[in-house]
């Protein structure tokens, strides 16, 4: 692949041009997340945007719904103690989670 080619990735003029460059741009998307983990980053940026409001009602619609959420999918990392623990730990835990 030449640095031309490179280049018309982030050109989508030119990648819809070129089956080439539209070929590697194709291979590099990343695919959407199943809707599990679609829903796990949701309630958690939702969590921690109600945090940063102060919406306590908020934070609780979340907490609830993180606990349906686990126990609809036992076996699975808890979605609850990865709320309790930004609660406790601020929201950085979320990013190196």
């Amino acid at each position: 692949m030449n640095i031309s080619t490179l280049r018309s990735l982030s050109d989508a003029d030119l990648a819809s041009r070129s089956p080439l460059a539209a070929q590697a741009r194709a291979m590099t998307l990343v695919p959407q997340l199943d809707p599990d983990h679609a829903f796990r980053a949701t309630t958690v940026t939702a969590y921690v945007q109600a945090r940063s409001r102060g919406d306590w009602a908020g934070e609780l619609r979340h907490i609830a719904a993180a606990s349906d959420y686990d126990r609809a999918h036992p076996g699975e990392p808890s979605l609850y103690d990865e709320l309790h623990a930004i609660e406790m730990y601020g929201a950085q835990y979320s990013e190196v989670a």
